[in-house]
């Protein structure tokens, strides 16, 4: 079963949920596709914020892709490395990846500005 779920939670958070049952690579397009990039540029624009790693310049489209991207891969990786449920992130991406009973690894694909829980 192949679905797609786009959840906005607010101008600050972007989810993209998609289960596999499909190619992997296929998947990773779809969502990095979906993914409002363009919201992120304007929220960080908005903020002034920079990787660490750019010296104070805000990333380009181009390289929010790719670092996603990269985080996708990770959090796949880490599934199959080390468990059921693996998560990375940085610079305000969070991906989430969770395999399901089923097989299915579902991927989460989240920029968050703020965030806050109260979990033990």
């Amino acid at each position: 079963m192949n679905y797609k779920e786009h959840l906005s939670l607010s101008s600050d958070i972007e989810i993209h949920r998609v289960r596999t049952g499909q190619d992997l690579e296929k998947q990773i397009n779809e969502i990095l596709e979906a993914f409002d990039f363009h919201k992120v540029t304007q929220v960080m624009q908005a903020l002034n914020w920079a990787f660490s790693n750019t010296e104070d310049q805000i990333p380009s489209y181009g390289e929010l892709v790719m670092q996603a991207q990269r985080l996708v891969y990770q959090g796949i990786q880490g599934v199959f490395q080390y468990g059921n449920n693996f998560s990375t992130g940085t610079g305000g991406f969070n991906v989430i990846c969770t395999r399901c009973d089923d097989g299915y690894i579902v991927i989460d694909l989240q920029f968050v500005v703020a965030d806050w829980s109260n979990r033990e």
